[in-house]
């Protein structure tokens, strides 16, 4: 994945609408006192969370398994703190975060292995009673989809096929075009690995455009009505369970 992320970072920092005006609002509200709190940014692509949560108080460092990202990252949040690490190696950091932020970062890992490394990773750098928002596409979300700025393509429609690849094209804000690889987890996938590592699921919410953004951006009136993203809040216990 390092190496598609490193081809496509230019193109994907023009700005993913279903990103600005879904996902980083409903993060936003999530996460809404971060004030001298310490956050780790998990896949921090070109920084858009990273920079929001840097100007609103918070001590951020932000993470990204594409170099590339990371330069760009830099240049957008100079005031954060950027490295060029994988998920499945932050406890490498040697340091413990009040919030944990993961966006769109579990639905790109292609294996079970990495996907249990991932949450055992976070789990190891977060306080106790520390908090960790992951946002990812709703496992449940339609297979084959065209919008206009989200189509998603499956070889197979199956739900449980845990780990299938399926290939996503976003539009930029720019009018350019992404193509990648995600890969299909279920809800018995995210809930049963979280429970794995002292943490426990305290809401989760759907994401979803509100309808005066929808006014503004018709392009995600589809979003509006439909289960597109999930958001999981996730705490870390006090003590071991």
């Amino acid at each position: 994945m390092t190496n598609i992320w490193s081809k496509l970072s230019k193109t994907y920092a023009e700005g993913i609408s279903t990103t600005e005006y879904i996902l980083l609002p409903n993060v936003a509200r999530a996460l809404d006192n971060v004030d001298g709190k310490s956050l780790l940014d998990v896949g921090c692509g070109y920084g858009l969370f990273s920079s929001f949560f840097g100007q609103r108080g918070a001590r951020v460092l932000g993470i990204d398994s594409s170099k590339k990202m990371v330069d760009l990252a830099k240049k957008v949040s100079p005031k954060a703190h950027y490295e060029a690490m994988d998920v499945t190696k932050v406890s490498q950091l040697n340091q413990d975060f009040d919030y944990v932020l993961a966006v769109m970062v579990f639905c790109t890992l292609n294996n079970p292995q990495d996907f249990y490394n991932a949450f055992r990773e976070i789990s190891c750098v977060m306080k106790p009673k520390g908090r960790f928002v992951l946002v990812d596409e709703h496992p449940a979300s339609k297979k084959n989809l065209e919008t206009a700025v989200l189509k998603r393509q499956f070889p197979e429609n199956s739900y449980f096929n845990s780990g299938q690849p399926y290939r996503v094209l976003l539009s930029t804000e720019k009018g350019s075009e992404v193509s990648f690889d995600n890969y299909q987890w279920t809800l018995e996938d995210y809930a049963n690995t979280i429970r794995n590592f002292n943490l426990e699921i305290i809401g989760i919410k759907e994401p979803r455009p509100s309808p005066k953004t929808c006014q503004e951006h018709p392009e995600l009136i589809y979003f509006l009505e439909n289960p597109e993203y999930i958001l999981f809040d996730i705490q870390k216990r006090e003590k071991d369970a």
